[in-house]
């Protein structure tokens, strides 16, 4: 499997306390998939999530810098699942093949510039761990050996923040 490199926007609020930590919320939505070609045939897989994030995290002050490593809890609900078999397409919502819901982890270390008193620019690094299998869950036995797909990635995120006083 190779992944498919894809976009996503969110919308958030931050709350850092005198002593470095960090409190997050965040709304958005990501998109995801992966590609295979096997026996000859192209597969490739996109979905999209609208998702829910709250999280905590520690941040250090470095003069205009300021790096922080924050852990999510999230949960995503996949509106959009498409599947391509060489021309073919199948939706895999109306099908079945995979389930709607998803939980997981991000654990994520970035770093704050401030810009101006009031805008800050940031990026981070995130890896998203899903804790179920990307099947639904009436479709697969509870051994691990059942385990068919996960939910897995790597981010990398550029933003804007902006302070509210």
């Amino acid at each position: 499997y190779s992944p498919i490199y894809t976009s996503g926007y969110s919308l958030g609020y931050s709350h850092r306390f005198d002593f470095g930590m960090l409190l997050n919320v965040n709304l958005g939505m990501r998109k995801s998939g992966a590609t295979m070609v096997y026996d000859a045939s192209n597969y490739t897989w996109e979905f999209q999530y609208g998702q829910a994030k709250i999280g905590t995290g520690y941040a250090f002050d470095l003069d205009r810098v300021h790096p922080y490593v924050t852990v999510y809890g999230y949960y995503g609900y996949l509106l959009k699942a498409g599947q391509k078999i060489n021309n073919e397409e199948f939706d895999n919502i109306k099908s079945g093949e995979i389930g709607r819901h998803d939980v997981g982890m991000l654990f994520t270390p970035g770093a704050k510039i401030i810009l101006s008193e009031f805008v800050s620019a940031y990026t981070e690094f995130s890896y998203l761990m899903g804790l179920y299998n990307i099947e639904p869950q009436d479709n697969v036995e509870a051994t691990d050996s059942d385990q068919k797909s996960t939910n897995m990635a790597y981010i990398f995120t550029l933003g804007l923040s902006f302070t509210i006083e």
